[in-house]
């Protein structure tokens, strides 16, 4: 080893933790690109308020499908290589919703953002095997409120600049956000050597793709073309049902839903589910409430951000009581 490579390791020791924070509070601001933003999208792009709710579904059901797939991609040595990638692919989504390309080139580039949602539960794991293990309880727990914290941090800053200069510029902040902190892991997340990459079962994940796929375009379907929407539905139970049994089956599985069989296991699933849908029509009905001129407040974006203030202090407050 030279000097110089033995002289950088304390500091970038040192910057680990603050770095994984950072990009805990950038993933939050990310996600804060979305519910408030729907009805600026709907006006700004000339489109339904429904079609432009899709830049919000389509990122969940994105991280849905990409965060078990990066799970099992990062594992052993592939922790480090799945990061940047995941951190690369967000910020090329972000960037792609920067300039004139359409609602089409808007959603291709929120449905990229999807793998923001990864990145968290990655950043743990760097964390497990980069911090002692007598620090990582405080550590862990730091980076993973570290999201809630930039959701609460996001939500007034993005609206406040798409209130002042629009849509674009908002998302171009984001864009210059991720940016920075892809630099900074880059420089800093240590490589996990000597540990052999997990196997990753590509047809389950290609199935659970074109199941969410299926669901999603037979739902943007339903007013419209109501035969070809329920074709897809049923495909898209055809997938799942052929899907869950394959992965039960599996010796490596994308998901192992064998695990749900455990009581306490299945206990986090549901409060995770229930949550999950609680949160998402919060800040869907919150949103759109606030700002919608006829039966609504009529106020701006900036107004709408800070509605979902509480929550995300509250997420907070709990996440460090917790």
């Amino acid at each position: 080893m030279t000097s110089g490579s033995a002289s950088s390791r304390p500091w970038r020791h040192r910057a680990l933790l603050p770095i994984l924070v950072g990009l805990g509070l950038v993933i939050g601001v990310i996600s804060s690109l979305g519910a408030p933003l729907v009805p600026l999208i709907a006006r700004e792009e000339r489109v339904a308020l429904g079609a432009a709710q899709w830049t919000l579904t389509a990122n969940l059901l994105a991280g849905a499908v990409l965060t078990p797939l990066l799970g099992r991609l990062a594992t052993g040595e592939g922790l480090r290589r799945t990061v940047l990638t995941a951190l690369l692919v967000c910020t090329g989504g972000t960037t792609l919703c920067v300039p004139e390309l359409g609602f089409g080139g808007l959603l291709v580039g929120r449905i990229l953002q999807g793998a923001s949602l990864a990145l968290l539960p990655l950043a743990i794991a760097v964390a497990r095997f980069a911090v002692p293990p007598e620090d990582f309880p405080r550590a862990g727990a730091l980076v993973s409120v570290s999201g809630v914290a930039g959701i609460g941090l996001g939500y007034p800053v993005t609206s406040l600049v798409a209130d002042l200069f629009g849509m674009r510029p908002a998302f171009a902040t984001g864009a210059a956000l991720s940016v920075l902190v892809l630099a900074a892991a880059w420089l800093v997340i240590p490589d996990r050597k000597g540990q052999p990459v997990g196997a990753v079962n590509w047809i389950g994940a290609l199935g659970l793709a074109a199941a969410v796929g299926a669901l999603l375009l037979g739902l943007t379907l339903l007013e419209q073309h109501w035969p070809w929407s329920l074709i897809l539905g049923v495909l898209a139970v055809a997938l799942l049902c052929w899907w869950i049994p394959s992965q039960l089956r599996s010796a490596a599985p994308l998901v192992d839903l064998r695990l749900a069989r455990h009581s306490a296991v299945m206990r986090a699933n549901v409060v995770v589910l229930v949550a999950g849908l609680t949160v998402y029509m919060l800040f869907t009905l919150v949103t759109q409430y606030v700002q919608a001129p006829m039966g609504g407040l009529g106020l701006s974006v900036m107004a709408a951000g800070m509605a979902v203030l509480p929550f995300s202090l509250c997420g907070l407050a709990g996440g460090r009581a917790g």
